[in-house]
């Protein structure tokens, strides 16, 4: 164990007690050299609470950085979406139509039909009554053929009906 001496250079320290000094020992640092020491410790520290200070303050903007990101995306998907959506409406708007133009057609061809049904009907009609000799005929006729047929209600049930008569 070294003790130091009365020319040591290191600096005599007084124990109190209340305001009585009890006694005096020697400190192995010089006051110097212990605030030097006390700056280079605090140095990390300072440099570890400088760094969460900008860590928290720029925190949140990178989070709205990301989120703003988020949103222009977002909005050009959204308006991608719409452009998509009014071109296939358009496309729709054309469908529509043409299948329109094919079932006007059709059922205009279905109401000649029926016309031309309805006219060959009462031509038969009117023959049968002409020529009284096929009367038997024209009974055979209206016992096979459903009445509502007869009537005037379908005009294609009233076709089956006579085509599946004997001749």
């Amino acid at each position: 164990m070294l003790l130091a001496g009365s020319g040591s250079n290191l600096p005599l320290m007084q124990i109190l007690v209340g305001e009585l000094q009890q006694g005096e020992g020697w400190v192995a640092m010089s006051v110097a050299h212990s605030r030097m020491v006390a700056w280079l410790l605090s140095l990390p520290f300072f440099l570890l609470g400088a760094t969460a200070a900008a860590r928290l303050h720029l925190l949140p903007r990178y989070a709205l950085m990301g989120a703003k990101r988020r949103i222009e995306r977002l909005i050009t998907e959204f308006e991608a979406s719409r452009a998509l959506l009014a071109a296939r409406g358009d496309d729709l708007e054309q469908e529509v139509a043409e299948r329109l133009r094919v079932l006007e057609a059709a059922y205009g061809e279905l109401k000649d039909r029926d016309g031309r049904l309805r006219e060959l009907s009462g031509r038969a009609q009117a023959g049968l009554q002409e020529r009284p000799e096929l009367i038997g005929g024209r009974v055979a006729i209206e016992r096979s053929v459903p009445a509502d047929a007869a009537r005037g209600g379908e005009p294609r049930a009233l076709a089956f009906a006579l085509a599946a008569l004997p001749c």
